[in-house]
């Protein structure tokens, strides 16, 4: 027809294309697209937001079961294999306890299959729930946990708003970072703090993201690791001055007792 997907690429991209079967199967179609680059890369991409629209019109029951908006390329599960490769991280961070006792949280739910595949590898504590992780984070409701592992969706910004997280959580904890908006930092905490938060308890979250290597190659990754830097160096200042200054104050113990 007139207003058929076919006509709507040809309009939208501005090259030729048609659409033929491949090898004599009627469910097998090749497209056929001539034009300029700009052309093609034009077609490409209305292809791509047709095929995309299909999909979500097709799969809308599919998405209803989330109790939060979200696209249908971000529900393809983890498999067992990536868990098994950082099994042996989960175990370093359950060392004072015990595997099956570790908390371990995964805040973007998929259809809940995490929990079975950490349960076969031991963990039987997962925190994997069909909610809204960034409405908990606003009202401060992330549920309680020892350890953070989850795969982000790869649409959106959802790798950058994980990123964030982390960072705030980090910088919550320690409490020395760039002061954000400032040109100044934040004082960080001292070493007797940092003792008595340990004694409470209170241990910064360790995290294990997977996700792909070319992830790495990001700028958004990178400023995540430039943050992470800078946090520790922060840290590390706050002790090398703490530890200076107990010396000194020592040192002044004892002329005074001379």
């Amino acid at each position: 027809g007139g207003d058929s997907p076919l006509q709507r690429i040809r309009a939208a991209s501005g090259a030729s294309i048609e659409m033929e079967p491949r090898g004599g199967e009627t469910n097998d179609w090749r497209v056929v697209c001539l034009g300029s680059a700009a052309q093609a890369l034009a077609a490409v991409g209305a292809i791509t937001e047709a095929t995309v629209g299909r999909e979500t019109s097709r799969h809308q029951g599919f998405l209803a079961q989330w109790t939060f908006d979200t696209e249908y390329s971000d529900h393809f599960e983890t498999p067992r294999r990536a868990y098994a490769d950082v099994l042996p991280l989960l175990e370093v961070v359950a060392a004072r306890s015990s595997l099956a006792q570790l908390v371990v949280y995964d805040p973007y739910y998929c259809q809940g299959r995490v929990k079975q595949l950490l349960r076969e590898l031991g963990c039987l504590n997962v925190v994997n729930a069909n909610r809204d992780f960034y409405a908990d984070i606003a009202a401060a409701r992330v549920p309680s946990h020892d350890c953070l592992l989850t795969n982000p969706p790869y649409s959106a910004e959802h790798k950058q708003k994980l990123l964030a997280y982390i960072v705030a959580e980090q910088r919550a904890y320690w409490g020395g970072a760039a002061a954000e908006g400032g040109g100044g930092r934040e004082p960080a905490p001292t070493k007797r703090r940092r003792t008595q938060a340990r004694a409470g308890g209170a241990l910064p979250k360790p995290f294990l993201l997977l996700m792909p290597a070319w992830a790495a190659k990001s700028e958004y990754w990178r400023a995540f690791l430039r943050q992470l830097a800078a946090l520790r160096q922060s840290v590390v200042a706050a002790e090398d001055g703490e530890e200076g200054g107990a010396l000194e104050r020592a040192a002044g113990e004892e002329g005074g007792a001379l």
